[in-house]
């Protein structure tokens, strides 16, 4: 059995497992490397995290305020995507993934993205009460019924 570890990252407690663990810090330091330059470090400081995820081909997506971001491996720059892109907004608070490798996005404004990570291509999910699930705060899929669960403002969705 694989030990837990609580990480904070910007005042947010994360639980990952010790493998997740090690990826993200081999991450983090990569970065660390990549971008020594103190112009480019200062900007990744600025960033506040809502959450985070692995990819099937082992990319670490992190959920901003300031739309999704993909760790780069050592040989690339970091990878953004937001509303110039494509995305409803750029407050995504939630993220999970499918059983094709596509990331859904949980936004404000009672929407939902989902981003297909080959073509890049973003659909939208536009819910019907923008009052009642303005806010998109947990997403998570349930592999056996191929369902999508939310939780907003004032429920659950699917």
């Amino acid at each position: 059995m694989k030990k837990t570890l609580s990480i904070n990252l910007n005042g947010v407690a994360f639980y990952i497992d010790e493998d997740a663990y090690s990826t993200l810090k081999s991450y983090l330091n990569d970065l660390s490397k990549h971008f020594s330059d103190a112009e480019e470090s200062e900007i990744l400081k600025d960033i506040d995290v809502n959450q985070i995820i692995k990819d099937n081909n082992h990319n670490m997506w992190f959920t901003t305020k300031n739309g999704i971001y993909r760790l780069p491996d050592t040989k690339e720059r970091l990878f953004i995507i937001n509303n110039k892109n494509g995305l409803t907004n750029n407050n995504i608070k939630s993220i999970t993934k499918d059983n094709q490798n596509r990331l859904w996005l949980g936004l404000n404004s009672a929407s939902i993205d989902i981003l297909n990570l080959k073509s890049k291509a973003i659909d939208k999910i536009l819910l019907p009460n923008p009052l009642k699930f303005n806010l998109i705060k947990q997403l998570a899929f349930d592999k056996k019924n191929e369902k999508i669960y939310f939780a907003a403002d004032y429920g659950l969705g699917s």
